[in-house]
């Protein structure tokens, strides 16, 4: 495989973890989104997605990056996982 296409599971493997860590922090402010005039209309907020699939997605989206990012090694997976834990925290 060459460093193209690498680099591409490599960005769709960061994409879903932070989809993850994006879905979290939505969930997490549902409130102050429903009363925000500009985030009300978000699928979250607005009650197009449900919140138990929100939630349910979190780790879907999670694994799934990290199951990907094995292609490129135990390094990369901890960088994500690292990346995760910096930016929930």
């Amino acid at each position: 495989m060459g460093v193209f296409w690498h680099s591409i599971l490599a960005l769709i493997a960061f994409s879903l973890v932070d989809s993850s860590v994006y879905l979290m922090n939505d969930l997490l402010d549902l409130d102050s989104d429903r009363a925000n005039p500009r985030k009300k209309d978000r699928s979250l907020a607005a009650g197009t997605i449900p919140i138990a699939g929100g939630t349910a997605l979190i780790p879907v989206l999670f694994l799934a990056g990290l199951a990907i990012a094995l292609a490129h090694g135990w390094a990369f997976v901890g960088i994500l996982v690292l990346y995760n834990l910096l930016t929930v925290a």
